[in-house]
C-alpha cells in the first residue's frame, strides 16, 4: 500500500536536517493552495497572516514562466527528465533520479502529451516560451487534473513556491509564496502541535537542570533572554517564540541536537558568548559589519563565531574576557 501511494505521488523535495531526512511528495488527488510565505523579520502584527504588508489581492500576483532556461544546454530545463539540472542537484543519486522521472512520466509526460501532443521536448521553444502562469495568492489546485498537477509540479521544483514545510530552505529563499496541501494540514498541524508540546517539556527540563544550556540554545535561536531573568520570565519569553511560527518547536529541537554535538555544542556556547560580548560593547555590530576589539571578524553574528573558533588566539581572547 505505501508503494502505492508513492506512485500516485511526485518527489519534489528532499533535504537531510539534523533530525533526519525529509521530503515534500505532491499527491495526485488531492487539493493545494499558493498562501504567503512567512516571514519571521515582517512585524508581529503581519506573521499572523504570513506576510510583511496588507494583503493587496492585485498585489499578490506575478507572472512567471514555468520553466527555466538552461543557459550551459542551450535548451528549457524542464525538470521531467534524466538530464534535468534541477534533478541532478536535488536527486544527485541516479537511481533515486530516475525513479522520480519514472513517476514523471506517467502522472505528467503522458496524460500532458494526451493532451496537448509533444509538446514537453525541452527544445520545443514555442511551447516552452510561451507557457506561462500567474502565481495567484489563495490559488486552488485539484491534481486529479494532469494540466493543474502539472502547473503545480513546475512551479513547485522550480523554487518559484516553497512546500510550507521547507520555508525557511535556502533553495525557496527568493519567492514570496508557499504551497500547502490543504487536505493534509490537519494531519500536519496536528503533527506541528505535538511537535511543539514536546519542544515545551524539553524546555521545562532544561530550565530546571540546565540553565545555562538552555539560553546558550536560545541565544543561537534568537530568543531574547539572559541568566538573570527568573523562570517566570523565561518561560513568557520562551512561549510567545514558540507560538510565533509552527516551524519554531522543529528549529529549537534541532539546536538541542546540534548542540548535543561535539562541533556543534562549540559552536553554540561560543555564539552565547558572541552575543554577551555584544551586550558588553567588545563586540560592535554596524550594518553588515562586525568588530571585535576593531577587528573585523565577519558579516553576521554566526559568521564571527566561525572566525573567532578558526582562530585560537580570538578563542582564547574571549575565555580570558568571560572569565
Amino acid at each position: 500500500m505505501a508503494r502505492q501511494k508513492e506512485e500516485l505521488s511526485i518527489l519534489v523535495h528532499r533535504e537531510n536536517t539534523p533530525t533526519g531526512e525529509k521530503e515534500f511528495r505532491i499527491k495526485k488527488g488531492e487539493v493545494y493552495q499558493i498562501v504567503p510565505k512567512y516571514d519571521a523579520d515582517a512585524p508581529d502584527g503581519f506573521q499572523e497572516f504570513r506576510t510583511t504588508k496588507i494583503i493587496d489581492p492585485e498585489a499578490g500576483q506575478q507572472t512567471i514562466n514555468i520553466a527555466t532556461w538552461d543557459a550551459t544546454r542551450g535548451v528549457y530545463d524542464t525538470a521531467l527528465t534524466m538530464q534535468s539540472q534541477i534533478l541532478n542537484q536535488m536527486f544527485p543519486d541516479e537511481t533515486v533520479r530516475q525513479s522520480v522521472v519514472n513517476t514523471l512520466n506517467e502522472l505528467i509526460v503522458k496524460p500532458i502529451t494526451a493532451l496537448k501532443g509533444d509538446v514537453l521536448d525541452p527544445r520545443n521553444n514555442a511551447f516552452w516560451d510561451e507557457e506561462t502562469f500567474t502565481i495567484t495568492l489563495d490559488e486552488v489546485f485539484n491534481t486529479n487534473d494532469p494540466y493543474q498537477l502539472f502547473l503545480l509540479y513546475m512551479i513547485t521544483v522550480g523554487g518559484l513556491v516553497a512546500p510550507i514545510e521547507f520555508e525557511s530552505s535556502t533553495r525557496y529563499n527568493k519567492t514570496q509564496y508557499s504551497v500547502e496541501n490543504k487536505e493534509g494540514m490537519v494531519t500536519l498541524k496536528q503533527r506541528k502541535e505535538l511537535e511543539k508540546n514536546k519542544a515545551i517539556g524539553v524546555f521545562y527540563s532544561m530550565l530546571t537542570t540546565d540553565k545555562t544550556k538552555l539560553l546558550s540554545i536560545l541565544d543561537w535561536m534568537k530568543v531574547g533572554a539572559s541568566l538573570e531573568d527568573d523562570e517566570g520570565l523565561l518561560n513568557l519569553v520562551f512561549t510567545e517564540w514558540i507560538n510565533e511560527h509552527p516551524q519554531n518547536a522543529q528549529l529549537f529541537t534541532d539546536a538541542i541536537i546540534q548542540f548535543n554535538t561535539p562541533s556543534g555544542k562549540k559552536e553554540i556556547e561560543m555564539y552565547s558568548h558572541v552575543v554577551t560580548l555584544l551586550g558588553k560593547n567588545r563586540i560592535k555590530r554596524s550594518l553588515n559589519r562586525i568588530e571585535f576589539d576593531g577587528e573585523f571578524i565577519g558579516t553576521s553574528l554566526k559568521d564571527a563565531t566561525k572566525k573567532i573558533l578558526q582562530d585560537k588566539d580570538l578563542t582564547n581572547k574571549v575565555i580570558e574576557i568571560l572569565q
